[in-house]
């Protein structure tokens, strides 16, 4: 059974759109969320501890794969995969590997990014990775970050080996 869940508002008394009701999402008063409707042939109702429509809309898609049985990986997950993957490179390869590693979980855990399937380069960069950087013969992009995140993670969120030359 496939879930139906809304997003709906719960209005404080002081709102001015309070007579528009639970279904009207535009608020001026800025009150909380909350998701409303059947999963796993239950009714849910529970707040979802947000006022942002962007984050109600992923916490629902949570919900929702919680209630299919779909497996999410966890960003720690899939870096202790491509660690254990590349087990056998040479220790500088490993080094380099691991800082770039820990840019990505450092940049998740200050995003709250918890699964592999919400990091897309998009968020990455808007956050300031990937700035011109002055050095002795003239200015460079930096794209370690970027280049972080496309080999840790693929579309699929299945660790993957870097092109070789």
């Amino acid at each position: 059974m496939t879930p139906m869940l809304t997003i709906r508002r719960r209005h404080s008394k002081k709102c001015p759109d309070r007579i528009k009701g639970p279904n009207y999402l535009k608020s001026r008063g800025h009150c909380p969320l909350r998701v409303c409707g059947t999963a796993d042939g239950r009714r849910v109702r529970e707040s979802l501890k947000t006022r942002d429509l962007r984050r109600a809309a992923r916490r629902i898609v949570e919900i929702e794969d919680r209630s299919s049985g779909k497996v999410r990986k966890t960003i720690k997950a899939a870096v202790e995969a491509f660690q254990a993957q590349h087990a056998e490179n040479a220790p500088e390869t490993q080094c380099k590997y691991k800082r770039h590693l820990a840019y990505l979980t450092d940049f998740c855990a200050g995003q709250s990014i918890t699964y592999v399937d919400t990091v897309t380069s998009k968020r990455w960069t808007a956050t300031g990775c990937g700035e011109t950087k002055t050095t002795g013969s003239g200015s460079r992009k930096s794209n370690s970050c970027a280049s972080s995140l496309s080999f840790a993670v693929t579309a699929s969120g299945q660790p993957r080996i870097p092109r070789k030359g």
